[in-house]
């Protein structure tokens, strides 16, 4: 049995044709679904290996961003993130700014059924799931100052909490 223990990931659910998106803001865990998304690859002839397979190279722009994945003939329609939709699985992928990047550095096959409690995560969509990410990296201080966990002084009193913002780049523009 496996299980996840990652400040995000997500499940495919094959047969719903569903994600189940699984993340965290701040303390907080929260889950949503969405329908497997439909990207539009454009195929090429590049090739290349990664971890001993030969690789295929396609591109799409997705959820505001052009990405170029590389994919073997593991056939499952399946990569990192949400990239999905090509005749086989996806051991790279990297957006053209080369900001974010994901690759495989093993492929290995496995019968463990995955558990996730559902009952630990808040139930909510996409768009309230990024803007909850987008207000905690603008203002990461902000929950704290109506809490016990505020920092006080000696006297007990609630001391000021400089606003600080955290670095944030959202795989998804749109």
């Amino acid at each position: 049995m496996y299980r996840p223990d990652f400040k995000e990931f997500l499940l495919e659910n094959a047969n719903t044709k569903r994600l189940s998106y699984y993340g965290k803001v701040s303390i907080d865990s929260y889950t949503y679904q969405e329908d497997i998304p439909q990207i539009d690859w454009v195929l090429s002839d590049s090739t290349k290996m990664i971890c001993g397979y030969l690789c295929h190279q396609a591109t799409a722009v997705f959820r505001g961003r052009n990405w170029i994945a590389w994919f073997c003939d593991i056939p499952k329609s399946v990569g990192p993130w949400k990239l999905n939709g090509l005749p086989g699985l996806i051991l790279e992928a990297q957006s053209e700014d080369k900001e974010h990047t994901f690759t495989a550095i093993s492929v290995r096959k496995s019968s463990s059924p995955i558990i996730v409690r559902d009952t630990e995560y808040f139930k909510t969509t996409r768009e309230h799931f990024n803007k909850a990410v987008a207000d905690y990296k603008s203002d990461p201080t902000k929950s704290w100052k109506n809490s016990p966990l505020a920092p006080k002084d000696m006297n007990g009193k609630t001391m000021p909490i400089p606003k600080r913002k955290l670095f944030y780049n959202p795989l998804e523009k749109e």
